[in-house]
């Protein structure tokens, strides 16, 4: 029996969202991206990718909006996604899409990818509208969480409604940066400076992002998985020390309507 593409996390939110994450399992690629790569931008053949988005789409049984991930700090909203020139709906250059409940069609569903990077995903617990977000350093240093948690706001979630869950990313053991680097982002967000396990200067972008949501009141937890340990996901890092190319796997949110179930 085939193991399911998507690792749902239970945080007790209404049966009708649903956040996740994939890793490298299942898919069509092979040689340095071999696994379930989502990423068309990565080197890998995109007939390939294609097949892997598409595998992933049958099994959440709803469309899937994508972005162009610039490590800015646009939102986009899913209902401006047109198809793209790989066939995909995609909103464009962003680092995060807010998505509602849709009023008609089966529901659906938005991606961010990443391969060290955290992929932060918030719902309204009440299933009515969430967010897949794009977090490495600049997009913490842009404060990207706090856009994404205001545009839920404007829309008419409670703060208190919302949960977030960072998935898997690179931690601060392991994320080494140069003694300026450091020193700069620690000037402004001090929680994440670390030290790695060589004994270097490092962030910890996770860190930096659970004391910004504690800031804006959301309730939020770490998936606690790190990427470059973790040989199960992409790492851009590990990869470039490898000298090998690196695939993308995503943090999904699903939004199904409330008369549609899950498979």
């Amino acid at each position: 029996m085939n193991q399911p593409l998507v690792r749902w996390v239970d945080l007790g939110l209404d049966p009708t969202i649903s956040l996740g994450f994939t890793s490298r399992s299942g898919g069509f690629s092979d040689g340095d991206w071999g696994g379930l790569n989502l990423g068309f931008h990565v080197a890998d053949d995109p007939a390939t990718v294609a097949r892997n988005r598409q595998l992933l789409a049958t099994e959440l049984g709803v469309p899937v909006v994508w972005m162009d991930q610039v490590h800015g700090s646009h939102i986009a909203d899913a209902r401006h996604a047109q198809i793209d020139d790989n066939g995909f709906l995609n909103v464009g250059q962003a680092d995060g899409i807010i998505i509602e409940r849709p009023v008609i069609g089966d529901g659906l569903a938005a991606a961010v990818m990443v391969a060290d990077c955290i992929p932060l995903l918030i719902a309204d617990r009440t299933g009515q509208r969430g967010a897949v977000v794009h977090v490495g350093r600049a997009g913490m240093d842009k404060n990207i969480a706090g856009a994404a948690v205001a545009q839920l706001v404007a829309r008419g979630s409670a703060v208190t409604d919302l949960r977030a869950v960072l998935g898997p990313s690179i931690c601060g053991s392991c994320y080494e940066v140069s003694p300026e680097l450091a020193a700069d982002v620690g000037m402004r967000h001090p929680q994440a400076l670390s030290q790695t396990r060589f004994g270097t200067p490092g962030l910890d972008i996770r860190s930096g992002l659970l004391s910004q949501l504690d800031g804006l009141g959301v309730a939020a937890v770490d998936d606690d998985i790190c990427t470059y340990e973790t040989t199960g996901y992409y790492s851009f890092r590990r990869s470039t020390h490898e000298r090998s190319h690196s695939g993308r796997f995503v943090g999904i949110v699903r939004l199904l309507a409330k008369t549609h179930r899950a498979k």
